[in-house]
């Protein structure tokens, strides 16, 4: 819904043809409905059953599979999705607007004493960081320097800069619940923590261009990425490489560089 309104909004394609408002409806319709009691969002279904059902987990390698639970990204991603429709289109505003303000006490409420989110889709902290910040911003908090949970996010990203500028996680964050560094720094994390920064507008600039040039000179001739350490996780324990991250991030940070600083 968010891609269709971003693309609806492209000049060129008001005059031709945008996706009509009355299929976006429904797809409000149901985020608003899978909000669940906590003011946050699930990956497929709302919440069912209580978090001590986890007890009877039968796994000695996976954690929350008894139940869905409420996670900091889907519930950023929603809040960002049904933010961008209500500054397009009046319907069930006030309803919106209600959601996101439970969904931010909600992302509050998941952020740690450091300032970090734990990212349950990602590796890790760097990931869910950026999301947490987004969500935030969505519920109508302003900027690093206004709001001092964004503030103490873009502090904790920062403290976790390498001196070449980049950002490296290792997927054992995951598993450990803290940040445990990467032996080398990671195009991916690092445009994670990029795109975070540069949506807080946080002052840095020279942070964030140490960054931009790392990512630059990762770059190989034919404008690839090199694939790196592993970037994708769930359930806590089950690590995947999602072979598009390596360019997809690394453009988005570049390109919100090059549009904005």
């Amino acid at each position: 819904m968010k891609t269709a309104l971003l693309y609806n909004n492209k000049e060129h394609i008001k005059k031709q043809n945008p996706m009509d408002v009355e299929r976006l409806k429904p797809a409000v319709d149901w985020l608003l409905f899978m909000q669940n009691k906590d003011g946050g969002w699930a990956s497929y279904e709302k919440r069912r059953a209580p978090k001590w059902i986890e007890i009877l987990n039968p796994s000695m390698l996976f954690e929350n599979i008894m139940t869905e639970v409420t996670y900091t990204e889907c519930s950023s991603a929603t809040m960002q999705g049904l933010k961008e429709f209500s500054e397009n289109h009046d319907y069930r505003r006030e309803d919106i607007k209600r959601a996101l303000v439970r969904g931010g006490k909600f992302l509050q409420s998941k952020q740690d004493p450091d300032g970090s989110w734990y990212g349950c889709w990602g590796v890790c902290y760097t990931y869910g960081t950026w999301f947490g910040i987004e969500g935030l911003l969505a519920a109508g908090h302003k900027n690093d320097t206004s709001s001092p949970e964004i503030q103490k996010a873009c502090d904790f990203l920062l403290s976790k800069q390498r001196p070449d500028g980049s950002w490296g996680e290792s997927f054992e964050s995951c598993v450990e619940h803290k940040y445990i560094e990467h032996e080398d720094g990671q195009i991916i994390n690092t445009a994670w923590a990029l795109l975070a920064l540069m949506k807080a507008k946080h002052p840095d600039k020279a942070a964030i261009e140490k960054g931009i040039e790392f990512i630059l000179s990762r770059q190989e001739s034919t404008g690839d990425f090199p694939q790196e350490g592993i970037s994708g996780v769930f359930n806590g324990n089950c690590m995947e490489t999602y072979t598009a991250y390596r360019n997809i991030f690394p453009l988005w940070a570049v390109a919100r560089y090059y549009r904005h600083l």
